[in-house]
């Protein structure tokens, strides 16, 4: 043997626990269990055999002065299937439930590579529940624990939204359905339905009632009005006219800075039970009459905001003030 040899043969690291394994059968090497000194040989393409091995590996120790290494094959060595037991599974014990109750606290998401945030593990969320079916319940049907539109959203939104205005929300059930099994009449109200119930009894309250008025004179001439000079206006038109008051008001609702987000509720509501009859609301109800009054600010490119502009106001205060003569008896 070289000396090229024998140096390379005897640089295996030597530890009172290192043992010279033989890989001879086909078992993935996840299932058995080597040590940090185990020295794997694998059998090239050309020989020794495996039934060979065992004597060239001995051989090698003995000519290297190596002699008193554990020489093992791995078909003699416990083994344990990576995957887990064949033919045994674990069980989750939800899937021989039909009737649960949504737990918000457990909902798990994960995000893609661009944020994307998406809901992930949905059983996670429904706990099995002993419950007798009431006609109070709030539900939802879910199949393979997931409901058929995008429910744990909503109900995030929702109980936001009750919270700010007092409200608790309620427990939701859920219903599981399968092909054998499919959809049928539940006690109670289903989710989307309990929602609008829940959208209509914030929209009657004080609290509400007074946000949206607020919400509509401050957006009531849109996202990005001209600035407007409320007391430029009450000089040229007198603080009585009717121009003159709307924009008081306007101008106060726009200057008061809690204003700004007041229409997150509003839009919240009106994304359930759709948009609130203008003529209900007050700001659009004054603005409705100064518009039929003057019609002129109901052309294109032409709105009652362009009262602001320093450079037209006397173009505009001419034409108010002659369909105020025209009227006046």
């Amino acid at each position: 043997m070289s000396d090229q040899r024998r140096k390379r043969i005897s640089s295996i690291g030597v530890h009172p626990t290192a043992r010279i394994i033989i890989k001879n059968d086909g078992r993935t090497m996840k299932g058995f269990k080597f040590t940090a000194y185990d020295v794997i040989i694998h059998r090239g393409q050309s020989k020794p055999k495996h039934v060979e091995m065992p004597y060239y590996v001995n051989k090698m120790l003995k000519d290297t002065e190596l002699v008193g290494i554990p020489v093992l094959k791995t078909s003699d060595m416990e083994w344990n299937n990576p995957r887990g037991p064949v033919g045994i599974r674990t069980v989750n014990t939800k899937h021989g439930q039909k009737f649960f109750l949504f737990n918000p606290n457990n909902v798990q998401y994960s995000y893609g590579r661009r944020g994307r945030k998406k809901e992930v593990a949905p059983s996670s969320c429904w706990e099995i529940v002993q419950h007798v079916p009431e006609d109070t319940d709030v539900y939802v049907e879910i199949s393979h624990f997931r409901v058929d539109y995008d429910f744990t959203s909503k109900r995030s939104e929702d109980a936001k939204l009750a919270a700010e205005f007092g409200l608790t929300m309620p427990p939701v059930y859920g219903y599981k359905v399968t092909e054998r099994d499919p959809s049928k009449p539940h006690k109670g109200l289903e989710y989307r339905a309990w929602r609008k119930e829940l959208a209509n009894t914030i929209a009657s309250l004080p609290k509400f009632q007074e946000t949206l008025g607020r919400d509509d004179w401050y957006s009531v001439l849109g996202d990005y009005p001209n600035k407007i000079n409320s007391s430029k206006i009450d000089e040229k038109l007198g603080k009585d006219h009717i121009i003159s008051k709307f924009f008081r008001k306007y101008t106060k609702m726009r200057d008061d800075s809690k204003n700004r987000y007041i229409s997150e509720p509003v839009d919240k509501v009106e994304r359930i039970i759709g948009k609130f009859d203008p003529k209900t609301m007050p700001a659009q109800k004054r603005l409705a009459e100064i518009l039929e009054k003057y019609p002129i600010f109901t052309c294109e490119g032409v709105r009652l905001d362009r009262l602001g502009v320093e450079l037209d106001l006397d173009k505009w205060v001419a034409y108010i003030q002659t369909i105020d003569q025209k009227v006046t008896p």
